[in-house]
């Protein structure tokens, strides 16, 4: 077991590497794990807490990421600090950060959050335009080789060339982004649009006793024309959760049925359904169901 003072010389060498390099940061965090287990957390999360980007969550869950005795050793991080001008010989014990330092840190990442969030939302009023060009520009009528490829029609839609578009909507009812589906099956939303929380909708949602909720357009079109109540289009696994919540305030007394994409397959080689484990979360926060395909052919 290291001495007091060989852990004041890994604390003193870790001024000199980047809480802030994600590279970096991963391979302090590999380092400590591997030469002090569980014990090196508080070291590691100090010196984390020092970077502007600090995020307290983030900082727990890549640390039981790492494996103690894992392939990084504590001399990575040595000869990393060296590089930068440490000298281990001559070191002096590191001071820990006052109120008032830890206090205009946290002052400067809550001010490059705000000025994250004003960017973000820039670029997303941007797209929003030019959704509103790109749509307007297409047309209502056309024919698409991925739809007829998946059997299923074009509801709320519209076609560019062979490409076909569907808006994306905001709980408001604006137009914020557009995906575009090519013959292909590949699918793209507007570089730097806004996609959580929105979706689209596949038939008469005030009409609908059942509300579905879906992941991607062709699903949600065929359970329509199976079952005849609106599907929701929610795009992706990991905005299932926002735009569930988002229905549930919409449509407060809907009966909401997560349809859930059983990922089996990636499943197998990771270890993780991703579809499946979307859906159930979301059932359960906003008081609905799910379901999942069974029995279908290739």
């Amino acid at each position: 077991m290291m001495v007091a003072a060989s852990i004041e010389m890994i604390r003193a060498a870790l001024q000199f590497v980047s809480s802030e390099d994600t590279d970096d940061w991963i391979m302090a965090g590999m380092a400590l794990k591997s030469e002090f287990g569980e014990a090196g957390f508080d070291l590691f999360s100090s010196w984390s807490e020092t970077a502007k980007n600090y995020d307290a969550k983030s900082v727990k869950s890549r640390w039981k990421s790492f494996k103690a005795n894992g392939a990084i050793k504590i001399g990575t991080l040595i000869y990393k600090a060296q590089q930068a001008g440490f000298d281990p010989k001559q070191y002096a014990p590191a001071v820990p950060p006052t109120q008032a330092e830890l206090d205009r840190i946290k002052a400067e990442r809550a001010e490059a959050g705000r000025a994250a969030a004003a960017k973000r939302s820039r670029e997303h009023a941007t797209v929003a335009e030019q959704a509103k060009k790109d749509w307007d520009r297409a047309s209502t009528n056309g024919a698409s080789p991925y739809l007829q490829r998946k059997n299923v029609k074009g509801y709320g839609v519209r076609y560019s060339g062979a490409d076909i578009l569907i808006p994306l909507y905001s709980i408001a009812g604006k137009l914020r982004n557009l995906q575009r589906i090519k013959p292909t099956g590949d699918k793209f939303f507007l570089k730097d649009g806004e996609v959580s929380g929105c979706f689209h909708i596949v038939g008469n949602a005030e009409a609908s006793d059942w509300l579905l909720l879906a992941e991607g357009y062709a699903t949600a079109a065929a359970l329509h024309q199976a079952t005849g109540h609106a599907v929701v289009v929610a795009f992706n696994a990991n905005n299932i959760r926002h735009v569930a919540a988002a229905i549930r305030k919409r449509y407060p007394l809907a009966k909401l049925l997560i349809c859930a994409d059983d990922d089996a397959e990636t499943e197998q080689h990771t270890g993780k359904n991703a579809g499946l484990a979307a859906a159930m979360a979301a059932a359960k926060a906003q008081r609905g169901f799910w379901c999942k395909p069974a029995g279908l052919p290739e």
